[in-house]
């Protein structure tokens, strides 16, 4: 028997777990409003908000900015990010190019963007759904968004996972040549605390040979996890 006083309790506590069972109802409209309105200018991430933000998160984590490449590929390519060994190299990768005034944008699960509690978020830092039946058909469908936005820069993790791997995916290559980008090299240096950009290239169809080219960028970079880097990814898997 629940004595009188905790029944009005038990009550409200009904009422919060209805809220919660609904809130894709409750409180979509608020995050979608609020997503609005911080997301106003969102194809154009070089706003000062989000340079600010970048700003701060370098000056706490104590990162710096190492290369600034005045080239106009940067608004509309495939960007590698590298070495991925940790959740961190997110945070760090899109803070710099945030500062950089790079509108990027990563692919994610669509199930985070179906969350009403993570989907604003998740936006608002670039993140582009990409359900079971894309994934089967990634490269055309990422390509396809390139060729449909002229100024969208799209991230990729080349490593594919954050474990070791022998050689890197293919994918990022077959998405730049489908779409006509370039291919823009994004770095993470944990030993020096940096990150920022080393350079493009034009992927000429031959991967063996481009990807060479891209590993000499990566020449003396630290990752976060150093056992989990393969410095040597062009090298053909024994």
């Amino acid at each position: 028997m629940i004595p009188p006083k905790t029944k009005p309790r038990l009550k409200y506590v009904k009422t919060f777990l209805a809220v919660i069972r609904q809130g894709r109802f409750y409180f979509c409209p608020i995050y979608d409003s609020i997503h609005y309105f911080c997301s106003a200018n969102r194809k154009d991430p070089s706003s000062e908000g989000k340079k600010t933000i970048a700003s701060v998160i370098m000056w706490f984590t104590g990162w710096k900015l190492a290369v600034d490449p005045k080239d106009e590929r940067v608004r509309h390519c495939v960007l590698v990010a590298a070495p991925h060994t940790s959740n961190w190299d997110l945070l760090h990768a899109i803070a710099a190019l945030w500062k950089l005034g790079i509108p990027v944008r990563f692919l994610i699960k669509d199930s985070y963007l179906k969350n009403p509690f993570t989907r604003p978020v998740i936006k608002w830092l670039g993140g582009i759904g990409v359900s079971r039946t894309q994934k089967n058909n990634l490269v055309d469908y990422t390509a396809c968004l390139l060729e449909k936005d002229p100024e969208l820069v799209i991230m990729l993790a080349p490593e594919g996972t954050r474990s070791r791997v022998e050689q890197w995916k293919t994918g990022f290559y077959k998405i730049a040549m489908k779409a006509g980008v370039p291919i823009g090299i994004a770095f993470l240096d944990y030993r020096e605390k940096k990150a920022g950009l080393l350079g493009f290239i034009n992927p000429g169809g031959n991967y063996a040979q481009d990807l060479a080219i891209i590993e000499e960028f990566y020449k003396g970079v630290t990752a976060k996890k150093p056992e989990k880097w393969n410095p040597h990814f062009s090298e053909p898997a024994k």
